[in-house]
């Protein structure tokens, strides 16, 4: 099957001059499969503390859900996970290493006559690599950054029908937030 991805990464963090975060984040994606629609939302919070300077641990949990009328599934997933992002510069450009690993399960969903219950628990390791930078002009007197990466995923635990796969993360976007 073709499918098409479009994802709206709503978030907000807040830092202070110590390093110390919390990240409120409330993605929504829409999956068009094949002439088939789906939806995905979720909220997630998490708290980053500094571990050695450019070393960052941030402890999260996250509890979201996603269906489809049109394959007729829907589910809600949690997980709590923790992440390991260090911050190095290499050739005047900042890179991240970061690290990922986390649980997620699904609970039962029932509505009306439908019940359903995947039953899913599952180990997620992921770990990838990114490098950003500012290009040389902007929009409307913002500036504009670009950024490159990758991110290998991997799943432990019941069975799913990819165990594994790797993203390449190529982005441009403005700096800081329009106010209207």
């Amino acid at each position: 099957f073709e499918g098409s991805v479009y994802t709206l990464p709503l978030g907000y963090t807040w830092q202070n001059d110590k390093g110390y975060a919390v990240d409120l984040d409330v993605p929504v994606t829409y999956l068009d499969t094949g002439g088939s629609a789906a939806f995905h939302g979720s909220f997630g919070v998490g708290v980053q503390i500094p571990v050695l300077d450019h070393w960052y641990v941030t402890p999260a949990f996250r509890i979201g859900g996603a269906g489809s009328l049109d394959l007729g599934a829907a589910a809600v997933i949690w997980s709590p996970s923790i992440t390991s992002r260090y911050d190095l510069t290499v050739y005047d450009h900042p890179v991240t290493i970061g690290n990922m690993f986390g649980y997620y399960r699904t609970t039962s969903l029932s509505a009306g006559e439908y019940s359903i219950d995947y039953n899913l628990s599952n180990f997620v390791f992921r770990n990838g690599v990114n490098v950003h930078g500012s290009l040389p002009f902007d929009i409307a007197g913002r500036p504009l950054n670009w950024e490159a990466g990758i991110i290998h995923t991997e799943f432990f635990g019941d069975e799913l029908y990819v165990h594994r796969y790797t993203d390449f993360v190529a982005s441009v976007a403005m700096s800081g937030v329009i106010a209207g």
